[in-house]
């Protein structure tokens, strides 16, 4: 008779018949750390989050590079068009398009003018309808004006252009007035105090006298002696660039400013073909 293996005894109510390969797979202690700790490992591919990506399908691909495409195709042609506009400004000639204007508005008022004698209209007295009289002063007042300085800058003489620089250095001139007052309450107050008779006379005359008396001991302020320093040296400044400027001409090859002005141009454009001409044609000259 075979030999029976010893019954542990169990608690009531508890069912015998469990399989222990089972038992053991659900009640399996987790595993323990090697670091002494009691905290179970955590196995790191079940750890990571599972996300639903969205799967790209072939047909989404293409219709993403058709859509690369077209904005690739749209930069080009904008930077085509921009190149293209710019290279049209620079070719086209700003005063070229300021004689058309001029032209343009010069045909216009004919056609007016026209359109006038046709009605039996004043073509003058119809166009100052649309301005005002505070309109019509400002413009005669600025027309003067343009007038005044265009014959100022005529140059007629050494005489007339120092003439005219003194008045413009008056014109600029910004007079202290508080001094004004206080020179003057001082003069009048010490001509007032005169004792003799003829000091007197000269005192009841106005302020003008007691202030011609007084201009001989005037002294001019620290600042004032600043501001005229400044002033000429300023106009020693500008005379050394206008000389400087005058120099840096070199060979005069112009009659006139026009002529200057062009000659620059055409020496911006051309000079690399020029240069040796000109040398060789000046080595000529000189033997």
């Amino acid at each position: 008779m075979a030999p029976s293996s010893p019954q542990s005894p169990l608690p009531a109510g508890t069912p015998t018949d469990i399989d222990p390969i089972e038992a053991d797979s659900n009640h399996a202690s987790p595993a323990i750390a090697n670091d002494g700790s009691n905290s179970p490992l955590i196995d790191p591919v079940e750890s990571i989050p599972q996300t639903q990506q969205p799967a790209t399908t072939m047909h989404d691909r293409a219709a993403k590079l058709e859509e690369l495409r077209a904005r690739m195709t749209q930069s080009s042609r904008d930077s085509r068009m921009d190149v293209y506009s710019e290279f049209q400004r620079q070719k086209s000639d700003p005063r070229a398009e300021a004689r058309q204007d001029r032209a343009r508005r010069e045909a216009e008022i004919l056609q007016a003018r026209q359109e006038a004698m046709d009605q039996g209209v004043d073509y003058e007295r119809r166009r100052f309808w649309g301005y005002s009289v505070e309109a019509v002063e400002k413009w005669n007042a600025k027309q003067e004006a343009k007038k005044s300085r265009e014959e100022q800058a005529k140059f007629a003489g050494h005489a007339q252009w120092a003439i005219k620089k003194y008045h413009k250095a008056v014109n600029q001139l910004k007079p202290d007035l508080r001094a004004y007052e206080t020179q003057r309450a001082q003069a009048t107050t010490h001509t007032l105090q005169a004792s003799t008779s003829s000091q007197a006379l000269v005192a009841y005359d106005g302020d003008t006298l007691a202030l011609d008396l007084t201009a001989a001991q005037s002294k001019p302020s620290r600042e004032a002696v600043d501001r005229l320093a400044h002033h000429v040296s300023k106009d020693l400044e500008k005379r050394t660039q206008i000389k400087k400027h005058k120099r840096d001409d070199g060979d005069i090859t112009y009659i006139n400013e026009k002529n200057k002005k062009f000659n620059r141009r055409i020496t911006q454009a051309y000079e690399s073909y020029t240069k040796e001409i000109r040398d060789s044609f000046e080595r000529g000259t000189a033997l």
